[in-house]
């Protein structure tokens, strides 16, 4: 089945079985076949974003379950797992919880049918970057498999100074692939640069957690000895794109139908030209996402890539990551300030620092199961951001909120955010 196929199913299924759609998808839609008429369709229905389907989501939820048993679910707050599996009738399914920046929480409900559609999507993407057969992976972005693999190790408060024993076990490992975020290999990072290691098992890193730059990348693969690829998804739709070993964005076009739009919502089909993204998950119909806008930005490079994929390629732009009133990638320059804190002054009895702009030069600054003294680890991370920035212009106001969750290091707080009106 083509892209077009699946994107008609998708809307025939969303226009009988959806409330939101049933008055925004026409009743003849079976009378558009060509692949003009279906996406002319698409783009004339709303882009919705999170407020929207948290405002009622049991209407963006197919009526071919019992609603009724859904409804204590949706009221749930976040659980300490990321996802739970339950069961409606005879259908095995599964919500699963997202925070983002905000911390409030954010579900999406998949079956387990498309739950593997979309797995299957995703390793096609890494087959792209890894082609060889992967035959032990291991994933630090999966809360409870990183809690039982520091436990073996020891570790299990994330103490900065054991994390020489964590590179020891990996390097005496099977695991051929790791799967974790940017901090975490900025912490390695930090570890390694005073004691090297090799990992011969090591065909592979992938990055899904904030997005790091083809610079960044290159540094990790010189110490790791192997590639490092960017995974680009979110928890609502999984896969959107993976890079190659060119370092470029692939689009996973066989599962997403994947646009961008300027402010009014209108399409952009150039290259070159930024605007939001906006997502069409092909698979999914116990909760369909269709336009469904994400914070990100991006832009379509031209041409075709030197590994000869065929799917479109993206370059994501870092807007809600880039520090206002500056060209600097607030996530890479924040990683060096703390990557300097616990190298230059041995700040380590902490698990999470996260920084919020908001204002021009002012930022708030939360560290998360803070063991140093406030004076002291206050005083350090001025000093390390002074190094880093080569100024002392930036203002600190530093919290110690401990239930405070954030995916990436920086971001713009709302208020920036919404005033952020132009491209």
């Amino acid at each position: 089945m083509n892209s077009n196929e699946k994107l008609k199913e998708l809307l025939e299924d969303a226009r009988n079985n959806v409330d939101f759609y049933k008055s925004r998808i026409p009743n003849n839609i079976s009378l558009f076949n060509t692949a003009y008429e279906i996406k002319d369709l698409l783009c004339q229905l709303p882009i919705v974003d999170k407020a929207i389907i948290k405002s009622n989501y049991l209407s963006f939820i197919s009526n071919t379950l019992k609603k009724d048993r859904l409804t204590d679910l949706l009221r749930m707050e976040k659980h300490l797992s990321s996802e739970i599996q339950f069961s409606v009738a005879d259908k095995t399914l599964w919500i699963e919880y997202t925070s983002g920046t905000s911390g409030t929480p954010f579900l999406s409900i998949k079956s387990m049918q498309e739950r593997f559609q979309l797995a299957r999507s995703l390793w096609k993407l890494r087959r792209n970057a890894c082609p060889t057969r992967l035959r032990g992976i291991i994933n630090f972005n999966n809360p409870e498999e990183h809690r039982q693999f520091t436990k073996q190790v020891g570790n299990e408060n994330g103490d900065q100074n054991k994390l020489y024993k964590e590179l020891e076990c990996l390097a005496n490992s099977n695991y051929e692939m790791w799967l974790m975020n940017s901090s975490k290999l900025d912490n390695y990072k930090a570890v390694l640069q005073d004691k090297p290691l090799m990992f011969p098992k090591l065909k592979i890193i992938e990055n899904g957690g904030s997005f790091i730059t083809k610079e960044e990348q290159a540094e990790f693969e010189e110490l790791f000895k192997c590639p490092v690829s960017n995974y680009y998804g979110c928890t609502e739709v999984w896969a959107i794109a993976y890079s190659c070993q060119y370092k470029y964005l692939h689009l996973a076009e066989d599962t997403v139908c994947f646009e961008l739009v300027d402010t009014q919502g209108n399409v952009i089909t150039e290259p070159n030209k930024i605007g939001y993204v906006v997502l069409t998950s092909y698979n999914q119909k116990i909760m369909p996402f269709i336009r469904y806008r994400l914070d990100d930005m991006a832009y379509y490079v031209k041409g075709r890539c030197q590994c000869h994929a065929n799917e479109r390629r993206i370059e994501l732009v870092p807007n809600r990551n880039m520090i206002l009133g500056t060209n600097l990638y607030g996530n890479r320059y924040f990683r060096n300030v703390i990557l300097k804190l616990v190298t230059v002054y041995r700040i380590t009895k902490f698990k999470l620092i996260t920084v919020v702009q908001i204002e021009k030069c002012k930022f708030i600054v939360n560290i998360t199961q803070n063991g140093e003294e406030p004076e002291v680890i206050e005083e350090k991370f001025i000093q390390a951001s002074n190094l880093v920035f080569g100024s002392n212009e930036y203002t600190f106001i530093f919290t110690y909120d401990d239930d405070l969750k954030a995916k990436s290091i920086f971001t713009l707080s709302k208020a920036l955010l919404k005033n952020l009106t132009s491209l």
